[in-house]
């Protein structure tokens, strides 16, 4: 399984009118002749299942058959005739339009090429019928139909374009390990935190019907593991062997509940504004914030921001007034870099964050600094933060206080683009 750690092209089909995966789909079907003796196919629920909504249009989605020969091989290309498809109820008789035309399918919202849409439906038992050109001189044969259903649901499109290309992947791949004594097969997982594809693949593809692989090569590089945030490693495998299985009777149950943490939650602050024309869009492009188990890393590019008075400002909160004064030390927090963010820390139920504070520990000079807003009582609270990023300097330890508890998390800024 790949799942994407920095690609951002992944769309989930949904009939918002948005988002439809159009998925290019093959029937295979009996050439038969229609009243008139036209060589006709049809695509019923049974023949089509997920497949059941049909799109057509003149030029991106057009319907195209190949005649077949005892072998499956194609050996003859056909078109589909003027006015060659229609949907049929299942006794037969054409389906009208509200007009009381011919059924023309379904418009598709915003397409440009005034594509519809052709749906199947398996509790009205109706069929969809394609006439092609000269089908009637192979009546009998098997004609393979090409064309493309409209998926709103159940289908993800990843497209790899010329600028994201090689994006980083976290590879979870499975297999087996064979164990040298007692010859078993057990499950095995290999773990690749951060793993980039070469541009250099090969398809294989031959005439003889037979399944070819697509081999790629992938360099890793080290990262955090999904459930391991202590250490960066290149790869990760988990053998299964077989359960130890302990008696009921040796186990000790514990039924004391450990503390529970605050939720934390952090978003991009992109209304940042400081009125002096610096804004979330000058401090950086492409930025988002992924969490994993209370942990937070940070993509995209940041902007340098140079001698930033509005910061400089900020820099009394963490400090203090006093101590802001000194300009040994705020400089110190200038890196020319900032990542606006606001977190939001919601409490278990029934309880609250009274008191507390969000701070952060500056890996440039090792200070704990104190958010911009501390974190009030109430089962909720947010808070909005600038975080001076150090390009050389770029994990930190952040700590959430309240109710006597403190929790930590790691901010990782490492794979951020520092123009």
């Amino acid at each position: 399984m790949l799942t994407g750690a920095g690609l951002k092209n992944v769309i989930d089909a949904d009939n918002s009118g948005k988002n439809y995966i159009y998925q290019p789909v093959q029937f295979d079907l009996p050439i038969m002749a229609d009243e008139d003796g036209n060589g006709v196919v049809r695509i019923d629920w049974d023949t089509a299942q997920d497949a059941h909504d049909i799109y057509y249009s003149e030029n991106k989605g057009q319907i195209f058959g190949t005649v077949l020969d005892n072998a499956g091989a194609g050996v003859y290309f056909l078109s589909l005739a003027v006015d060659g498809i229609k949907m049929y109820h299942k006794d037969g008789t054409v389906k009208k339009g509200p007009d009381g035309k011919d059924y023309v399918g379904e418009c598709v919202p915003g397409d440009t090429d005034a594509g519809h849409v052709f749906t199947i439906s398996a509790s009205e038992r109706d069929y969809l019928e394609l006439k092609f050109e000269g089908a009637e001189k192979y009546i009998g044969n098997t004609l393979r139909v090409d064309c493309y259903c409209q998926r709103s649901s159940g289908a993800t499109q990843i497209t790899i374009d010329a600028e994201n290309f090689a994006g980083d992947f976290y590879v979870e791949a499975s297999t087996l390990f064979r164990d040298q004594y007692t010859k078993k097969d057990m499950p095995a997982v290999f773990v690749i935190p951060d793993a980039k594809i070469q541009s250099n693949f090969t398809f294989t593809m031959a005439n003889s019907g037979d399944p070819s692989s697509f081999a790629f090569t992938m360099d890793a590089f080290p990262d955090y593991t999904k459930f391991d945030r202590t250490k960066k490693v290149f790869c990760a495998i988990q053998i299964m062997g077989d359960e130890n299985v302990v008696p009921q009777t040796d186990n000790v149950k514990d039924d004391t509940c450990p503390a529970i943490d605050p939720e934390v939650a952090i978003t991009l602050n992109s209304a940042y504004d400081d009125g002096k024309g610096v804004t979330a869009a000058k401090l950086g492009r492409n930025l988002r914030i992924e969490s994993a188990r209370g942990n937070f890393d940070f993509f995209g590019t940041l902007n340098p921001v140079a001698n930033w008075d509005t910061y400089k400002e900020a820099v009394k909160t963490y400090l203090g007034e006093e101590a802001a004064k000194d300009e040994t030390k705020n400089a110190l927090e200038l890196t020319g870099y900032y990542f606006p963010v606001t977190i939001d820390v919601q409490s278990p139920a029934g309880t609250s964050v009274a008191g507390g504070t969000i701070a952060f520990a500056s890996p440039k000079t090792g200070r704990t600094l104190t958010s911009a807003a501390t974190v009030t009582a109430g089962d909720k609270a947010t808070a909005t933060m600038l975080i001076p990023v150090d390009a050389d300097n770029s994990v930190y330890e952040v700590t959430v206080s309240g109710n006597s508890k403190t929790s930590t998390y790691t901010f990782d800024f490492s794979k951020c683009v520092f123009k």
